[in-house]
């Protein structure tokens, strides 16, 4: 769950460095300046098309992390301490963050938190102080709701 996050988060830091060749570029058309406006478009265009795949790309490293928890971590029961909505949704699915007091069955309890798609029915089952099987990774806090 560590890798889309840093896919994210690497994303829009290109995504606001990628104006930078922009406004070169403007300015050199603008003013009519000697300087060639055709090295910064390259560059604007290949952060362009880094901007997009870090965004995009970190869906479905997602989805592959997630898989992995499922089919490699422990299960165990955990405690829903708070919903809190994204303000993103898919599908006419709010995205929340679920933060979690995760009971481990032979180890130290941990919180987590975990971004999850509110379902249109059953969303109750996310209520705060409801108990919830999920599955972790040992020795991290990566921790994803157990959906069987």
């Amino acid at each position: 769950m560590v890798w889309d996050r840093r896919m994210r988060k690497a994303g829009w830091a290109v995504f606001f460095i990628m104006w930078v060749p922009f406004a070169v570029m403007i300015y050199t058309v603008v003013t009519d300046d000697e300087m060639d406006f055709v090295r910064p478009m390259a560059i604007f265009f290949v952060l362009f098309i880094l901007v997009f795949i870090l965004l995009f790309g970190s869906f479905p490293v997602g989805r592959y992390e997630e898989g992995r928890i499922r089919r490699t971590g422990i299960p165990a029961e955990a405690v829903v301490l708070s919903v809190t909505e994204t303000g993103t949704s898919y599908n006419d699915q709010p995205m929340v963050v679920v933060a979690l007091e995760v009971h481990p069955p032979y180890d130290a309890v941990f919180t987590a938190t975990v971004e999850s798609l509110m379902p249109y029915y059953g969303g109750e089952e996310l209520a705060p102080g409801k108990k919830v099987r999920v599955v972790f990774t040992e020795g991290t806090r990566d921790v994803v709701i157990d959906e069987r």
